[in-house]
């Protein structure tokens, strides 16, 4: 192992010991930059002197970067084995790496060569802990597992992962807990641990994979679930996993084979048997569905959701009547009451019929999805409203921006994918709900049998599904006059109807494309189109199409969302009535922009049935299309004949397949009909944003208010036509408008906004602050908030300021730095001002044209003997090239301080871009990405330098007694570091959001010339501010286009403008001269920010770029 550096001369020798003793005193002095480069000088002029490379692994160990210290150690070890010190420090590297084989080698062979001593005796004994747990222990938990004990079983878990970190079943079993309580990221996390050190378990595997596929990766799910059932091909659990994913992925063939193969090696396999249902149900088999579902129930009697599934699946078969279909769902809900035994019949709830009502909403749809267009726009109107406070109980374990959205609505959010229903049904009669309101019915994530408890005094059911949940516990079905007109439909319902005097409503796709003329006066025939699901499209139905078709000879049908494959259960039912298959088209699923496109390629939609077209009825109506309906006896059945009556329409309402064929012709017929019809569509739908959706909030709120009070006066639910509310008056305020003064349309927006929580979320912090009575100097929030931020950023080490400046002010003294700066002048004046309050020397440098960066060619010609220190902005949180810069600052001895004031959470490669440079500097100003209201922080890259800036920004106290250096006051108090840990719960959310509204900017502004928005950093980035270029083909100046937008309420900045350079107190410094800084000075001329912040609206982006588009 040893191997002998080149003897040094007297001389050289001494250089290299003072080089040493200066690297070892800037190592105390937390100055790591300068002691690695006089290591490395050392180095040049001893190659492999194990002094030096000691030095560098330890400096690059304590920065946590333990790829680079393990092979400087190696090579100190290699040059001097007697170096005990040596021997100890790559041992505790080596176990730090995780490597923990190498350890346990490498601590024999110290042994070998003398190494003893209690610090060898203790890396022997906690290496002797990363073995194998005994069976007994492995035993225990898995028994705690299985028993439900989850709590319990998660503390064994983590003392497996702790004491045998090396071994997979610690990690399995946590990953199998926080499944059942529904926390998906960390399952996933580790899960993916214990496949990282049991590759080949089959069952960690094919755990691992059912968890992508509940994240939606289902790519990375089927390849891990491939390897899982290459590894045990008669693992059914592996092959119902894969099957679930191929049916996410619309792969239905393959989906089939996956469960078939389930199910033949173990038929008594429940999942497996309601997932072969589900793909028959989609391959729009539902006879052999049904059979399914049911075969499945007669070996698992209490599968509920298999029965829900079945009854799903059940409402889209033509020859089961409106009396059985409601029979059927009648059977499911006195079997579950009768298993969960005799629902609640007494509540604490105060019976007083004024009081402000809490209601609860029930989903697992509270994100994009159909529930969620219907429901979003309500929920904005609800919200806030005296009279109410909602609560969500939201049954998935995904989030994405929607459900960010609709939770800043909600008095109080719980997830409850992992409550049982005992604990559910706890958590509601805990929070005091009045009325429960479930939004799934018999549709996915259903959490009936919570309801079958009768958890609150009144319980609702609306929106999810168009029909009865069965359950005599359930009171109300809300519907509306037209869907379900009074006592013609109240026999198929457990519930009573209460008819609202408006429909739903309902929230437009944001960025659907524009409506389009008939495709038919340009084709010369008639296209007809079916975006409905497959399971929906029966041997029936094909054969109403198909008649309509043969009435309408040179038309072609156009059938679009289809998974793979599924064109070909319909083209032998086409081919059967006589329709040629050049008639037909099919097309896959796409996303919503391209789905609501193809709109564009259709004259009339046709419907399905029984089980007819709700939101896709709705989309189409959105794209200027008709949809030609075949009006069922069922609420499933009457979706779009209600739309289609509301919106008087009812040429296109048929009772059966001969009218059905004959007024479709009929409006084929009379194009120009159909053209103004299509043009003036979307007229017919109330606008969401002003009075009229406020009624419909109005008028549910007052059904609310009808059904609490009748239960307040002892009256049982009855079924009633709910009442127009009287119109609300608004609130009178100071600033209230006088009468005849029309309030302004537009309302303000500006170009950034903070992002809060519910207040609500935030007082138990505010109440722990006053109890501890500690507000400041570092107390439990200020902690929790530092680990929190290091963790979610993947960092070393942070040091919280009270705000973004003092922290760049302090980030300057904490290096030393003297002399001249190079830094931009196209930022925030706090950049240059913090130089100047260090009494240092600005030099500005030119930025590059694309990214509004340092150019790194201008850095470097811009350096002189006295630079000390470069100061980059990652501007709009954009990143330097840091490559390029750090190679510049090594090259010349410099230090970089990146001011990233705008980087909270941009990543680059996989990595946070705040771990590049010695020190990087955040904003946590009400208007960043992350906010506490007002704060800031320095990331830094060892203890060391983290103690000595902790120091400065606590007026350089040590302790009582002692201070050591000039500091300030910068410390961040604990009102905001509480804010802080609670803004961190939405961050992900809130970045989603920005990155969805920074999208729909670039797509709309795709068709507008000379606007020219920032390079797309697509997932990595995080959308700080949204800047644009007016360029010089566009017909308004910058400045003439900045205050159109004002005029508009469009509060858009110029920002940068003017630069820093241009400012009085930098005016006169030779770099500021323009013919400097020409780049700079021509985007500063050009560039304005657009709004974005995560609860900007669609319809307000849409707004922007209108009146961008109309200049």
């Amino acid at each position: 192992m040893e191997q002998q550096h080149t003897p040094l001369s007297d001389a050289v020798r001494h250089i290299v010991d003072e080089a040493l003793q200066a690297a070892a005193h800037e190592t105390a002095a937390g100055q790591p930059a300068q002691a690695e480069a006089l290591y490395r000088a050392v180095l040049d002029l001893a190659p492999g002197y194990p002094d030096a490379h000691f030095g560098l692994g330890m400096l690059a160990r304590h920065a946590g970067d333990l790829a680079t210290a393990i092979p400087h150690l190696t090579e100190a070890l290699q040059g001097a084995t007697d170096e005990g010190r040596y021997w100890l420090a790559y041992i505790e590297a080596l176990i730090a790496a995780r490597q923990f084989a190498t350890a346990t080698d490498l601590i024999a062979l110290g042994r070998s060569h003398g190494l003893a001593g209690p610090e060898v005796d203790a890396f022997e004994q906690q290496l002797a802990t990363t073995g194998t747990p005994d069976p007994d222990t492995i035993d225990a938990a898995t028994a705690l597992f299985a028993s439900g004990r989850l709590d319990e079983a998660g503390y064994a878990a983590q003392f497996l992962t702790e004491q045998f970190p090396q071994h997979p079943f610690g990690y399995k079993l946590l990953g199998g807990i926080h499944h059942l309580q529904g926390n998906l990221q960390q399952a996933l996390e580790s899960m993916e641990v214990a496949v990282q050190y049991a590759p080949d378990d089959a069952e960690a595997l094919s755990n691992l994979g059912l968890l992508l596929r509940g994240a939606g990766r289902l790519a990375d799910a089927q390849a891990v679930l491939e390897r899982a059932v290459a590894l045990r091909a008669d693992d059914a659990h592996a092959h119902n996993h894969m099957a679930l994913t191929l049916l996410d992925a619309g792969r239905l063939n393959e989906a089939h084979a996956s469960a078939s193969t389930a199910l033949a090696l173990d038929p008594a396999h429940a999942q497996a048997g309601n997932t072969l249902a589900m793909i028959l149900q989609h391959q729009s088999r539902a006879l052999e569905a049904v059979e399914a579902y049911r075969s499945v129930l007669a070996r698992d009697p209490h599968n509920t959701d298999a029965h829900s599934n079945m009854l799903f699946c059940m409402s889209q078969v033509s020859s089961i009547g409106p009396d059985a279909l409601f029979a059927a769902h009648r059977a499911f809900g006195q079997q579950l009451e009768a298993r969960i035994g005799a629902s609640r019949t007494t509540w604490d709830n105060t019976p007083d019929p004024e009081r402000p009502l809490r209601v609860g909403l029930v989903s697992g749809d509270l994100r994009n999805h159909a529930v969620a267009a219907f429901i979003e726009p309500l929920l904005a109107r609800l919200a806030g409203r005296p009279g109410l406070a909602l609560y969500a109980y939201y049954n998935y374990p995904v989030h994405d921006v929607v459900t960010a959205r609709l939770r800043g609505h909600m008095a109080q959010w719980h997830d409850v994918a992992g409550l049982d229903d005992s604990a559910l049904d706890a958590q509601i009669v805990a929070d005091g709900i009045d009325i429960l309101i479930d939004l799934a019915g018999h549709t996915a994530h259903n959490r009936l049998p919570v309801f079958a408890r009768k958890p609150a005094p009144l319980q609702a059911t609306w929106i999810g599904y168009p029909g009865t949940t069965g359950l005599a516990a359930m009171d109300y079905y809300l519907t509306d006059r037209f869907i379900l007109p009074p006592g013609q439909y109240d026999h198929l319902f457990t519930e009573k109807l209460l008819r609202l005097p408006v429909s739903a409503p309902f929230q437009p796709a944001a960025g659907a494309p524009d409506v389009v003329a008939p495709p038919a006066l340009a084709n010369g025939y008639m296209t007809f189109g079916s975006f409905n699901r497959l399971s929906k499209i029966s041997r029936d139905v094909v054969a109403a199409w198909a008649g309509l078709l043969r009435a309408v000879p040179a038309a072609q049908l156009l059938v679009a969302g289809l998974p793979d494959h599924g064109h070909e259960s319909l083209l032998p039912w086409f081919a059967e009535e006589g329709i040629a298959p050049e008639r037909l088209r099919f097309h896959g699923r796409t996303g919503m922009h391209d789905y609501l496109a193809l709109h564009n390629e259709v004259d009339i939609c046709l419907d399905t049935f029984p089980y007819s077209g709700g939101t896709t009825t709705l989309h189409a109506m959105w794209m200027g299309v008709p949809t030609l309906t075949l009006a069922g006896e069922t609420a499933a059945g009457r979706q779009t004949a209600c739309i289609l009556e509301h919106n008087a329409l009812p040429q296109f309402i048929a009772h059966d397949a001969a009218a059905f064929a004959a007024q479709g012709a009929a409006a084929c017929s009379d194009l120009p009909a159909l053209a103004a019809l299509r043009a003036g569509m979307r007229d017919r739908f109330p606008p969401t944003t002003s009075g009229p959706m406020n009624r419909i909030a109005d008028s549910v709120e007052h059904a609310l208010r009808l059904i609490w009070r009748r239960w307040c006066a002892g009256e049982p639910a009855t079924s009633f036509d709910v009442p127009m509310p009287p119109k609300r008056k608004p609130p009178q305020t100071l600033n209230a408008q006088p009468e005849n003064v029309p309030v302004p349309a537009a309302t303000l927006i500006r170009v950034t906004q903070p992002h809060l929580p519910p207040l609500d979320d935030f007082i138990p912090y505010l109440e722990q602050i006053w109890e501890s009575k500690f507000l400041t100097n570092g107390g439990q929030f200020h902690q929790q908030l530092e680990a929190a931020l290091c963790e979610y950023l993947g960092v070393a080490h942070i040091s919280l300021f009270a705000n973004g400046t003092l922290a760049l002010m302090t980030a300057l003294q904490a290096l030393g730095i003297e002399g001249e700066v190079i830094t931009t002048p196209y930022s925030f004046v706090a950049t240059s001002h913090a130089l100047l309050w260090n009494g240092l020397q600005p030099v500005f440098a030119d930025i590059d044209p694309v990214t509004f960066n340092l150019d790194p060619a201008r850095i470097e010609a811009a350096i002189t003997p006295r630079t000390t220190a470069i100061m980059p902005v990652h501007c709009y949180g954009i990143p330097c090239d840091v490559a390029a810069i750090e190679r510049i600052a090594r090259k010349h001895g410099l230090k970089v301080i990146y001011d990233a004031a705008h980087a909270f959470g941009v990543r680059q490669n996989g990595a946070s871009i705040l771990r590049h440079g010695d020190l990087s500097v955040l904003s946590f100003h009400a208007t960043k990405v992350f906010n506490t209201f007002e704060g800031g922080a320095i990331i830094c890259h060892d203890a060391a330098t983290k103690r000595h800036i902790d120091l400065l920004k606590n007026f350089g106290i040590q302790d009582e007694q002692t201070v050591v250096a000039a500091g300030i006051n910068g410390k961040m108090n604990e009102v905001s570091a509480a804010f802080g840990l609670l803004q961190l719960r939405g961050i992900d959310a809130a970045l989603a959001g920005r990155r969805q509204i920074a999208a729909h900017y670039r797509r709309l502004l795709a068709a507008v010339p000379g606007i020219d928005p920032m390079p797309d950093l697509g997932d990595e980035a995080n959308n700080s501010y949204f800047a644009v270029l007016v360029r010089d083909n566009y017909p308004l100046s910058r400045d003439a286009l900045h205050q159109k937008l004002h005029d508009a309420g469009i509060h858009a900045r110029r920002y940068f403008y003017p630069l820093i350079s241009h400012f009085p107190m930098y005016r006169a410094i030779p770099s500021a001269a323009p013919a400097n800084l020409p780049h700079a000075n021509v985007i500063a001329h050009q560039v304005i920010c657009l709004p974005i912040y995560p609860a900007l609206a669609a319809q307000d982006v849409e707004r922007i770029v209108g009146l961008l588009a109309s200049s």
